[in-house]
């Protein structure tokens, strides 16, 4: 079985939410066979900030998309985008 490292740019709603505990929320909803290896926050305007994150997933069995799912549910998130995938 192959592995893929995937690049997610999360959003958040507002400004005003709190990034420190969305990048714990992140941590604690990564599903089994996803492992979170790098968490940046970039400026994006107007005080709004995202979240990129690379997470390796192996590359059959739909982690992928758990993993999405779950970044999606997240309270104070407007949206979860794949930035990138690439074989690892």
């Amino acid at each position: 079985m192959g592995r893929v490292a995937i690049t997610f740019n999360i959003m958040p709603e507002t400004p005003d939410v709190d990034l420190d505990s969305v990048s714990k929320s992140i941590r604690d909803c990564m599903p089994e066979g996803a492992e979170l290896k790098g968490m940046v926050v970039n400026p994006v305007a107007f005080g709004l900030n995202a979240i990129k994150i690379l997470v390796i997933v192996g590359d059959k069995g739909g982690i992928a998309d758990q993993v999405e799912k779950n970044l999606s549910e997240l309270d104070g998130i407007q949206s979860v985008d794949v930035v990138e995938t690439e074989l690892v």
